[in-house]
């Protein structure tokens, strides 16, 4: 496993992109290009990888001038995987507390 040298900034960015996307009920590569400065290409690329391992799911709808627009949406499976890591945060959190009020109430 690699680990980059600014790990906590770059799981935050992350998962804070993961719950943005989450947020929306649909979204296509446009509207989060603009929206993050991510460059569509960059966007697509990623869009093939998590189409593949079955996170994302893609609806084709007419555009408003006649063209075809890609709409996508996270599958329950990736919402299941955003789920894992809220879990895995938020219980390594609960154990920590629970090492804090175990060590104080020892030391009182």
């Amino acid at each position: 496993m690699r680990l980059p040298k600014n790990l906590f900034k770059t799981v935050k960015e992350y998962l804070e992109f993961l719950a943005y996307l989450k947020s929306k009920s649909f979204f296509t590569v446009k509207e989060i290009s603009s929206e993050t400065g991510i460059k569509e290409m960059v966007l697509y690329k990623q869009i093939e990888v998590w189409e593949r391992e079955e996170l994302i799911e893609k609806k084709t709808r007419s555009g408003s001038l006649g063209g075809r627009e890609n709409r996508y949406k996270f599958t329950q499976k990736a919402k299941g995987e955003l789920k894992s890591f809220s879990t895995i945060l938020s219980n390594s959190l609960k154990n920590d507390k629970l090492k804090d009020d175990k060590n104080k109430s020892v030391n009182d």
